[in-house]
This record gives C-alpha cells, sequence and structure tokens, in this order.
C-alpha cells in the first residue's frame, strides 16, 4: 500500500497519469484550489487501486491472525481511523459527486472516529511524541528519521493540518452541485428560442448546449473606480466576482454539473496570479408571463436574473437580464443592465466565438440621460468582460 500511495516512482517520475497532471498544475502556477483537486483525484486513484488489488483486506485479514499484539491492534485502529473512513471515493470518481465532497465525507467520519474509537490512537501518539522529544535517545546508523525528528514533523503536520478545513468547507458547498458531465448537452437555446434558433450560429448553439467543452482565455476591464471597487467586494465578501483587469490575458476552466432536477450547473473558473475567482450559477427556462424565459439563479445568493434572448442579423446572440427577484421578490435595478453578446469570428481559419459582456447604466428617461450623463459624468458602460472560446483540446483538459 505504502508503494501505491507514492506521487512519484523511485526514479522520480509521476506514477500515474493524475499525478502526472498533478505536477503540470504546480508547474503552470495553478491556483491552491485547482492544485488540491488533481492532488485529490490523484489521492483517490490510488486508493481504488489499492482496493482493487484487495491489499487493504489482506491488511485486514493479517491483523486479524495477529490480534493478541497490541503493535498490529494500533495499525489496524489507524487504518479504521484513515483508509477505513473514504466511503465515498468510488461515487467521486465516477463523477457523481464532487472530489472535495467526498474528501470533506471522510475528514468528518475519519475525525469522529478519532475521538471516539481511536482514542487509545491519540494516547499512544501523545505519549510517544512527548518521549521522543524530551527523552531523546541514541539511536544506531539507519537510512531512518530519528523517533525526535519524526515527532517534531508530527507536531508540525498537526498544526498544519487545519489547512484542511479550507477543503471541507468546498467540499460542503459543493455537495448539491450535482455530477459533473462535459458530454451532456442542455437544450436551453432551443427552448427559448423556438423556431428562432435557426438564426443564432450553429457554434453559439453548441457552447449554450454545454460550456465545459470549450476552454477561453479572459479580460476584464473597468470604466469607472467605483465599477472596479463593487467588483472586489463582491469578489470577496460573495465569492462571485472578478476584478483582475491588468491581466490581458486570463485562463479558465468552463465546468458543467446536471443538478437532480436535471437542470444546468454552470461554472466558471479563472486563474488570475494564484488566485481563483469564479462565477457559478444554474440555468434553467422557465415560464414567466405566458413566455419562456433564460433565468440564471445564483442559489448561495438566492438571487434569480430573468434573461431575455434575442437573434442578432449575423448569426449571434445578445442575452439581456432583464428582472432581478431576491427570494421572489422583484429588486430595482436602478438603470443598471447586464447583456452578453456572442459572435462567431475566424481565427487561422478555424471560427471562435467572441462573447463580450457588459454592465451598462442606462437612462430611462431624458431627465435620467441628464443626470447620468451631463451632472454624474456616468458613462453608460460601466465595465465589461470578454470570452474568446474555442473548442476544448485533449491538452488544454490535461492542463486543466
Amino acid at each position: 500500500m505504502g508503494e501505491l500511495f507514492m506521487p512519484v516512482t523511485p526514479e522520480g517520475a509521476p506514477r500515474t497519469p493524475e499525478w502526472a497532471a498533478y505536477i503540470q498544475a504546480c508547474e503552470y502556477g495553478r491556483p491552491l484550489e485547482i492544485r488540491d483537486e488533481q492532488w485529490i483525484a490523484a489521492h483517490m486513484k490510488d486508493m481504488k487501486e489499492i482496493q482493487n488489488a484487495g491489499l487493504d483486506q489482506t491488511f485486514y485479514a493479517a491483523a486479524a491472525r495477529h490480534s493478541r499484539d497490541p503493535m498490529w491492534n494500533m495499525v489496524a485502529r489507524h487504518m479504521e481511523v484513515t483508509l477505513g473512513s473514504r466511503l465515498m471515493d468510488s461515487v467521486a470518481l465516477a463523477g457523481n459527486v464532487a472530489l472535495e465532497t467526498a474528501i470533506a465525507h471522510s475528514l468528518l467520519i475519519g475525525v469522529k472516529r478519532l475521538f471516539s474509537t481511536g482514542r487509545e490512537l491519540l494516547r499512544y501518539f501523545a505519549k510517544e511524541t512527548a518521549r521522543a522529544i524530551v527523552l531523546p535517545v541514541r539511536e544506531p546508523a539507519r537510512v531512518l528519521r530519528s523517533y525526535r525528528s519524526t515527532a517534531l514533523t508530527l507536531i508540525k503536520s498537526s498544526v498544519l493540518a487545519w489547512a484542511a478545513y479550507r477543503i471541507y468547507q468546498r467540499g460542503v458547498k459543493a455537495r448539491d452541485r450535482g455530477s459533473e458531465h462535459s458530454d451532456a448537452s442542455w437544450p436551453l437555446l432551443e427552448q427559448g428560442l423556438g423556431s428562432r434558433i435557426h438564426d443564432v450560429h450553429p457554434l453559439i448553439v453548441q457552447f449554450y448546449s454545454n460550456p465545459a467543452r470549450f476552454s477561453a482565455d479572459v479580460n476584464v476591464r473597468f470604466c469607472t473606480l467605483p465599477a472596479r471597487l463593487g467588483s472586489i467586494a463582491a469578489t470577496l465578501i460573495l465569492g462571485q466576482g472578478l476584478y483582475e483587469a491588468r491581466q490581458e490575458k486570463i485562463d479558465s476552466r468552463f465546468r458543467a454539473f446536471r443538478r437532480q432536477d436535471g437542470s444546468l450547473h454552470f461554472v466558471r473558473e479563472f486563474y488570475c496570479a494564484g488566485n481563483l475567482r469564479c462565477f457559478d450559477s444554474d440555468f434553467v427556462i422557465r415560464e414567466l408571463n405566458g413566455e419562456p424565459h433564460l433565468f440564471e439563479i445564483f442559489s448561495d445568493l438566492t438571487l434569480a436574473v430573468v434573461m431575455k434572448m434575442e437573434p442578432l442579423p449575423d448569426g449571434g446572440l445578445l442575452i439581456r437580464g432583464e428582472q432581478i427577484f431576491y427570494r421572489g421578490i422583484r429588486l430595482p435595478s436602478f438603470g443598471l443592465q447586464v447583456e452578453f453578446c456572442s459572435r462567431v469570428k475566424e481565427e487561422r481559419n478555424q471560427p471562435i466565438l467572441d462573447i463580450e459582456g457588459k454592465l451598462l447604466m442606462r437612462a430611462g428617461s431624458g431627465f435620467q440621460e441628464f443626470l447620468l450623463r451631463r451632472i454624474l459624468r456616468r458613462p453608460e458602460e460601466l465595465a465589461a468582460i470578454r470570452y474568446l472560446v474555442r473548442p476544448l483540446t485533449v491538452d488544454a483538459a490535461v492542463v486543466s
């Protein structure tokens, strides 16, 4: 089991493709959350390999044969607290729950077992750690760490282990997002546009059917200081946003999840100089005033935005946010409006999708126009985000 848990071979090469992907994510400087996810995926694959080989059952059989040996009993307790708590790994590897959710479940069970059936194990480690530090003894020369250095490492690891709490938090948050489906298809445009779907370029239809099949280069700009400050506040307080306007090209990853009701849960991840920025929402078609409308729902914020879709003469698509609801109550917009314009362009003889989203402040009357433009000197466009979207390649999938 120890050999199969190693991320690298004795020669220093990645032992599995999953560990190679983790190493590559580190070399590319991906945000910590992405590296955590890659590490969990590689570790779970190792655990699955151990279970398929029956090594865990072989150990328990050996422990049963040495049931009168206190050390064997202690190691068996350690197995029950650690590997024995891994009950959701197979479900996570199948894509039915988030990897972080499975690990969060294992952490919770492991901690409960540690402070219940594993209390004897805790006492043993505490006693041996104190003895190694307070009463160090001379040890024979060998290619092993000394008891004292091992004890100090154990204390350091115990302190740093609290950092795993952030993974637990992400796992709890992601437990209801559904199963990841990069091969699924959601007919959002077909349901929302009806016969007008033929006026929209097929690449745009393909993208909105499942954005996870695409990758994108992203950049953002702000036309006013209040817009930038508002974006910073939303990112830091609400966890939804992006404000790194100085980066000309932001790498991203699109992920699509199917919730239990079949709806699309769309996650946009942006890699900003070591930080992970996200937009996390559901997209569904619902009836409003007797007509189908596209709804973007931010379940964490209990917000729902009604979107109107209009085909453009050149085969493009305009999606405009019209109404905002908070817990079913319509909120005033104060002239603020979000719209996304999608058009197909050529790049090296290949079609790519150019999506530009804008945050606008539009006047509803002549007086408002005079107040906003003449008195307050506010431009119509406050901020914008641009996606250059391409079909996802195999290499891009490995890196992300």
